[in-house]
């Protein structure tokens, strides 16, 4: 009969596979960029339209669509919208960061997603997919949807896609184009 030792034998445990390394890999690489857009005031207190967030906004997947979810004031307002799944592999990452807000409670996130690809740089998660998204809380729809930055489509964006200007514009960093939202109804670009 064998005798068994009184101590804990150490689990060894199997190396994680590829899929999980590069899930980490993208959520270490991803995490700083959350880090530099966390929600926080950045228009001074004299400016008419002050940012707002809450930590009650959120945005998440089901299915083939994106659901943004925003608490102001005790109302929740859902608004669904369509992801291109063919570019974009969610279940790696997915991060929604604020960009601005106007009193008209028209919303305009950063919306990141890893890459989906076969092959190359952009595969296996490498690689970010970026748009920036315009939504109307009052109307429950999405006004505008602007690509930011593709690595499957060859035009990677800056490290801060989106910049808040104030006055209810924004500017989209990789092409330099400035939109203006007018109302809770209407966004439009800018003549440069």
């Amino acid at each position: 009969m064998a005798r068994r030792a009184w101590f804990a034998r150490p689990t060894i445990r199997p190396p994680a596979d590829i899929r999980t390394i590069a899930k980490r890999f993208i959520v270490a690489m991803l995490l700083p960029l959350a880090a530099c857009q966390e929600a926080k005031p950045l228009a001074s207190s004299d400016q008419p339209d002050k940012l707002k967030f809450y930590e009650m906004d959120r945005m998440e997947m089901r299915g083939d669509q994106g659901i943004f979810t925003a608490d102001r004031d005790g109302k929740v307002t859902t608004i669904a919208f369509d992801v291109p799944v063919a570019q974009v592999d969610p279940n790696i990452a997915h991060f929604g960061f604020p960009v601005g807000e106007t009193d008209e409670k028209v919303v305009v996130y950063l919306d990141q997603y890893a890459s989906r690809a076969p092959a190359g740089p952009c595969s296996m998660g490498k690689g970010v997919e970026s748009f920036v998204r315009v939504f109307s809380l009052p109307l429950r729809r999405q006004l505008l949807v602007v690509p930011a930055g593709s690595c499957v489509k060859g035009t990677p964006g800056p490290n801060s896609p989106a910049t808040w200007l104030g006055n209810g514009r924004f500017r989209i960093e990789g092409t330099g184009a400035v939109y203006a939202v007018r109302g809770s109804d209407a966004v439009q670009q800018e003549a440069r």
